[in-house]
């Protein structure tokens, strides 16, 4: 049977034209490269060379096997690179999943990810923290975003940041002057809030963070998304509490304001333990935590 190594040692002869040089090329001796070349040719049913003591050529037949060897071994080389970057996580495909409250601090982190490896294709499909629990089980996705933690055995869990939330006033509303705002300040107002059934973590966080400041929100209006809370924020319907990364929607007639109080919401990411793509899993993971840290210290 024909082997890749006589396709290599077949290219090394008929490129030097001489056995002493081809068998210094493959660091081997010359008698061995003679044999595996006598062997080549049996195989084949052919001579590749046509050579004497003093000279060696190719045959014509000899010039065609040359030009298919070398597409054999420039291919082969090239699919072992592939397979190689494919094996370092530095190509392929990444599926992440995502709650939706994270959709600006994915499209940041996301935006330095694909500069650091510009050949793994990403696909996002945004879905609810059990969602994406189910996902991961069914290996829809390879990798979720979710706010909280995760306590599940099956799966990897790690808190990456935390996130303040912030006030979303109307333009118009008589603590928009201020440069911060107390939680207390907000208490009689009404808020935009998430349904309780609508299995949002935002409404136990925002509720949370009310009920520590010693009050229970009046909700005004339910709305299913934070991107429609604040263009009802807007629209003079109500205060809310909303994730700092939402401060990038510059909505017209919404302000923000810092909080005086300590009030965040966990960034996790879950995976598999052991997973197709843990080499792909880890990258991200590991250039997430870079991102937070990076973040951190501009601030």
């Amino acid at each position: 049977m024909i082997e890749f190594r006589h396709l290599r040692y077949f290219v090394a002869v008929a490129e030097e034209l001489n056995f002493s040089r081809a068998a210094e090329r493959l660091h081997m001796s010359q008698s061995p490269l003679s044999r595996q070349i006598r062997e080549l040719e049996e195989m084949l049913g052919f001579p590749l060379f046509a050579r004497d003591r003093h000279h060696v050529e190719l045959t014509a037949a000899g010039q065609v096997y040359l030009d298919k060897a070398r597409e054999i071994l420039t291919a082969m080389e090239q699919a072992r690179r592939e397979a190689e970057q494919f094996h370092a996580g530095l190509k392929g495909s990444l599926s992440i999943g995502f709650v939706g409250s994270l959709t600006y601090r994915l499209a940041s982190l996301l935006r330095a990810f694909r500069l650091r490896f510009p050949e793994v294709h990403i696909e996002l499909r945004q879905m609810k923290s059990m969602e994406q629990m189910q996902a991961l089980y069914d290996g829809k996705i390879d990798v979720g975003l979710v706010r909280g933690a995760i306590a599940n055995p099956n799966l990897v869990c790690e808190a990456i940041a935390e996130e303040p939330l912030v006030a979303a006033l109307p333009g118009s509303h008589p603590l928009g002057h201020q440069s911060t705002v107390s939680l207390d300040d907000l208490a009689p107002h009404p808020f935009i809030l998430t349904p309780y059934r609508s299995g949002s973590g935002y409404y136990e966080i925002v509720t949370r963070c009310c009920k520590e400041a010693g009050f229970v929100p009046r909700v005004a209006v339910e709305a299913p998304e934070i991107l429609t809370i604040v263009a009802f924020v807007a629209a003079n319907m109500g205060v809310a509490l909303i994730p700092e990364s939402f401060t990038h929607l510059r909505a017209d007639g919404v302000t923000y304001l810092p909080l005086q109080s300590n009030c965040t919401w966990n960034i996790s990411i879950i995976a598999n333990a052991h997973g197709p793509k843990q080499i792909l899993v880890e990258h991200f993971l590991a250039h997430a935590r870079e991102d937070v840290q990076s973040e951190r210290a501009f601030k």
